[in-house]
């Protein structure tokens, strides 16, 4: 299979909770965050450069994993209540509580390609809540979306982050989104 040349479309985006034991990290069944509109990943992490005999001697960079944000056309009440620690009244509504810490998850998606859609998964990510934004309808409707800010910081082992490539396992491919996630041993 060739590589692809370029990358477009977000699509695809998934978040699997994340739960710690005494044996180590597993995740649950990926449940779809349907309606993805963009995502911005920016590198978190300093660099230094050490200075000996007159020149910059060794520059060491630090890997923090990521910050981002997530835009969705809507956020789906199991995120709610899954990762963000909503909770549900006796009339069934969402009810948010100062006290909740929220859960850590995997973030999975993927961009299309020329050649073959590049699937992603972020291990160890940390949703913030959402702002809240309406406006009016005027003579047309404009649709409003949600915005969530994140940070992926690398596992315990290090992992922060995996991605398809050329030579990813063919199986592994097609279960990108419909398995459990398994943190890969290297």
């Amino acid at each position: 299979m060739a590589d692809n040349k370029i990358l477009y479309g977000l699509k695809n985006c998934y978040y699997a909770k994340k739960t710690v034991t005494s044996s180590g990290v597993t995740y649950g069944t990926p449940v779809a965050l349907p309606g993805a509109v963009s995502i911005d990943l920016s590198a978190s992490g300093d660099s230094s450069t050490f200075y000996a005999d007159d020149i910059a001697y060794a520059v060491f960079n630090a890997n923090n994993g990521y910050e981002g944000s997530l835009e969705l056309a809507n956020i789906p009440e199991s995120f709610y209540t899954d990762i963000l620690g909503f909770d549900t009244d006796d009339d069934g509504n969402l009810v948010e509580l100062s006290t909740a810490l929220g859960a850590e998850c995997a973030l999975l998606f993927e961009f299309q390609g020329d050649v073959k859609a590049r699937r992603h998964i972020f291990w160890n990510v940390k949703f913030g809540r959402p702002s809240i934004t309406g406006n009016t309808k005027e003579e047309s409707i404009e649709p409003q979306t949600s915005t969530l800010e994140f940070n992926a910081i690398p596992l315990a082992n290090g992992i922060t982050k995996s991605t398809t490539a050329e030579g990813t396992d063919a199986t592994a491919y097609s279960n990108w989104f419909t398995t459990a996630p398994v943190v890969p041993t290297l």
